[in-house]
């Protein structure tokens, strides 16, 4: 067995080297190899599945050269979105048609036309989650209760779901992340990652969401959808021709057996060559039903309708892709169409000329929307874009490791900071933690590698400077963990053994990070060896093998000699010698965080049998089965009774018994049971005979004889079936009926 922790992920997901298979399928790429041709005609001629809800979307492309990616990707990526949510195109072989389809909005948030397509030339298109992330949504964000904002980025410097099992990190890599109705976040625009985080802003969970097998309501454990089969792996690296199957908890949410995982599911990590990932009717149920109640805004929106029909394009150019504070930005006008111009700056009209120019006064962002009007009333086409403005220097890093167990004279470990700031000439690394460690200067070097020598919570913040401006990150906070050893000692069972020994199974589990060495001791007690008059039991069982830290052992078997018989209680404890009593630890040396879990405690294990019908009450010749049963501490193996008389064996578990005729009135058998491991102890049966007879007596002859006597010749007969006359009977003569008044003997 190993052990896996229980870890609740938030909305965010698309590790790029599991979900990275769904965007390079061959299956997949044969289905679209002539897609491309089609898709530059989307605009025009767009082909949808039938549809309960089409909902605007608007792309917010965000990179070091934003014309890299087309128009055209763009709407071959919408389509490919389609496709997977309809179970058309290239998903047509897809479980289910989501009826849930998407378009680009064609009308802004102010009612102007527009591509709903942004970009914006940033050093945001390679951001870091925990510092930057809220910086690439204020890049010109449209009201998220009208349309979905997809931010598409060249790469996401993050790490999530930050995994330690048996003694190896397991660190994913975000390619995207959403929340229920907010923004849609994703590097690139696979349609592995775009249908993912999609799903999850139409509030699915991962297929794994609790990373457990809980399924008493599959409406709300789990996942939340009953038709996804309990999940506690994210899949990776298994394809749909070979799932793994993770619960056994399937048939509790109507399977009607159990079924494996579903990789080839879009909010999972599986899938891969040949799969056509898919969502459940279930999910599918879900997405629409959120749909219905969070997102009243699009339902029914025209926002992919164009608002007027001239021919009209807004659009400019900047001399300045990345100003500073103080620079005037000059925006040139290449609208078409238009016959005059409103120059609006952070929701306020600035001017109304051709051209523009803008003065950086402040260090911001500028929000620079173009109306370019047509001859028609009200008609008119937008262009915006987000221009930065800093002080000249932009401060940035981003780690290698967002999460590690490090703790001097135990075990390191470091975490390299990457400085990627824009212009500056030196830098100042700062630091603090909730260990009672005040923020600090702890490096003036461009990089920081830093080796943490106590467990807490960290927060570093980069300062960088060209001696004129100073610009400082926003701080991250990370968790360095603990990572000294915790052992804890599970024992499956205690049984007797030879009656002077016990066999114990037993297992342990390492919930901290650095391994239990090989020969860690198990001492085993007749009591509570922390208190007084304790004695131990054999010689100390060392384990065989180390174990790895967030790992659990297998399952492991000893025989210990106690050299006794007269305990009934055993305590079983990890990293012990049995050196001493009352014990105090450490005293093997091996250090851990908590030892409370080290001790087992096992009472009655002792080998004990009983008669599971202890008396019995029988007429002559009547049949009885003796049973004795274990009732505790291993399994019966033999059996011997005394005495053996009336019996069918005397050495067998289950002799039959045969009722004798007043032999006794009462029989006590004993029988002498032998466990499976040659442990004895006894058990008695008793068995009551009660007196059953019926005589008669007929004179055959009689005869009088000198002195008064009569010489009698008489039968008796025992008329019970299979009865005889007992020596010694009592019989008696009368000058007539003795029942009769006056009768003399």
């Amino acid at each position: 067995m190993r052990f896996r922790p229980n870890i609740v992920p938030a909305f965010v997901c698309g590790a790029d080297a599991m979900l990275s298979r769904l965007n390079s399928s061959p299956a997949l790429a044969a289905r679209h190899t002539d897609m491309n041709q089609r898709i530059l005609r989307f605009s025009a001629s767009q082909r949808t599945a039938a549809a309960d809800y089409t909902l605007p979307v608007v792309f917010h492309i965000l990179h070091q050269d934003p014309n890299s990616i087309t128009d055209a990707d763009v709407l071959q990526a919408l389509q490919q979105l389609n496709d997977a949510y309809g179970q058309t195109g290239g998903f047509a072989g897809a479980r289910t048609n989501t009826r849930i389809q998407f378009c680009l909005a064609k009308t802004d948030p102010d009612g102007g036309k527009t591509t709903g397509i942004l970009r914006a030339k940033t050093y945001l298109g390679d951001f870091d989650a925990d510092m930057e992330g809220g910086d690439v949504v204020n890049m010109g964000k449209w009201d998220g209760s009208r349309y979905i904002n997809i931010w598409v980025v060249e790469d996401i410097k993050s790490e999530f779901m930050q995994e330690f099992e048996c003694g190896k990190w397991r660190r994913l890599k975000m390619g995207g992340y959403a929340s229920p109705g907010g923004d849609i976040v994703v590097a690139g625009l696979g349609v592995g990652v775009l249908a993912h985080e999609m799903g999850h802003y139409l509030s699915l969970l991962h297929t794994f969401a609790a990373m457990d097998c809980k399924n008493d309501n599959c409406a709300t454990d789990g996942d939340m959808v009953c038709d996804t089969p309990p999940d506690r792996s994210i899949n990776g690296g298994f394809a749909c021709s070979n799932p793994e199957n993770t619960c056994d908890t399937d048939t509790l949410s109507g399977f009607t057996t159990d079924v494996p995982d579903l990789p080839d599911n879009f909010m999972d990590y599986g899938g891969g060559s040949g799969c056509i990932s898919s969502f459940t009717e279930g999910q599918a149920e879900r997405m629409r039903t959120f749909i219905a109640t969070s997102l009243t805004g699009m339902t029914g929106s025209t926002a992919c309708n164009e608002p007027c029909t001239d021919a009209a394009t807004a659009g400019y150019t900047r001399d300045i892709d990345f100003p500073v504070t103080g620079n005037t930005v000059n925006f040139t006008n290449t609208s078409t169409g238009a016959t005059r111009y409103e120059w609006w700056v952070n929701g306020a009209l600035s001017a109304t000329t051709t051209d523009f120019s803008l003065l950086t006064d402040i260090k911001q962002n500028y929000h620079v929307i173009l109306r370019a009007y047509t001859a028609t009333p009200g008609c008119f086409a937008t262009f915006q874009q987000t221009v930065q403005v800093s002080c000249g220097v932009v401060a940035r890093f981003y780690p290698d490791k967002r999460k590690i167990a490090s703790k001097e004279n135990i075990e390191t470990d470091s975490i390299l900071f990457t400085n990627r700031s824009e212009n500056a000439t030196s830098f100042r690394w700062l630091m603090s933690n909730d260990k009672g460690m005040a923020e600090q200067s702890v490096s003036t070097d461009k990089d920081l590698k830093y080796v943490f020598k106590t467990p807490g919570t960290y927060t570093v913040r980069l300062e960088a400077t060209d001696g004129s401006c100073t610009d400082v990150t926003r701080p991250f906070t990370f968790e360095v963990d603990d990572p000294t050893a915790n052992g804890a000692i599970y024992v499956r069972s205690v049984d007797c053994y030879e009656q002077d020994k016990i066999r114990v199974s037993l297992y342990f589990h390492n919930s901290g990070y650095q391994e239990l060495p090989i020969h860690t001791p198990v001492s085993f007690y007749d009591r509570d060896p922390r208190l007084p008059g304790a004695r131990l039991l054999g010689k100390p069982y060392l384990i065989p093998y180390a174990l790895k830290g967030k790992c659990t052992s297998y399952l492991e078997t000893t025989i210990v000699d106690a050299g006794r018989s007269d305990f009934t209680s055993v305590v079983a404890v990890l990293n012990d010698t049995g050196s001493a009593v009352p014990l105090t630890f450490p005293n093997t040396g091996v250090v851990e965080t908590n030892y409370g879990n080290n001790f087992a405690f096992v009472n009655n294990f002792r080998f004990k049998v009983r008669i599971e019908t202890d008396e019995f009450t029988l007429m002559p010749g009547e049949q009885v089965t003796f049973s004795p049963v274990r009732d505790r501490g291993g399994d019966l193996l033999a059996a011997k009774w005394s005495p053996g008389d009336y019996l069918s064996c005397s050495d067998c578990i289950n002799p039959v018994f045969t009722a004798p005729y007043r032999k006794e009135t009462e029989l006590i058998k004993t029988v002498i049971a032998e466990s499976k491991y040659k442990c004895y102890d006894t058990a008695t049966v008793k068995v009551i005979l009660p007196i059953v007879d019926d005589y008669t007596v007929t004179i055959d002859e009689s005869e009088c004889a000198a002195a008064g006597q009569v010489h009698i010749k008489f039968t008796i007969c025992n008329l019970y079936a299979g009865g005889n006359i007992p020596a010694g009977l009592d019989v008696r003569f009368f000058d007539k009926n003795p029942t009769m008044p006056g009768a003399l003997p």
